[in-house]
């Protein structure tokens, strides 16, 4: 099932957890994340070319340093945040191509 959810919609993974899960779910959100390994503090100039290369083009706003999905846990929301994706120590060829 976990290769199921990879392409479904927001919408039709919401739908299975009511469905297979708790019909009391509310939403669903999803974002991307980059984990980026560093030998030391970045200059705000080396920040700003990491920004550049991640942020969507015309929702610069929605790239940020921390998981915009802990919003909804500072408003006191009951949330469960599951994490899914490639091990740490894992390179993608995109990842490969952007450190060249």
């Amino acid at each position: 099932m976990n290769l199921e959810l990879i392409i479904m919609s927001v919408v039709e993974v919401l739908r299975l957890l009511r469905t297979k899960i708790s019909n009391q779910t509310v939403g669903l959100k999803s974002e991307q994340c980059f984990n980026i390994g560093l030998d030391s503090v970045l200059t705000k100039e080396k920040l700003a070319v990491i920004r550049w290369l991640l942020a969507e083009t015309y929702e610069p706003e929605n790239m940020g340093t921390e998981s915009f999905l802990n919003e909804d846990r500072k408003t006191g929301l009951s949330t469960m945040i599951i994490e899914i994706g490639p091990r740490l120590s894992f390179t993608t060829e995109w990842s490969a191509n952007a450190c060249r």
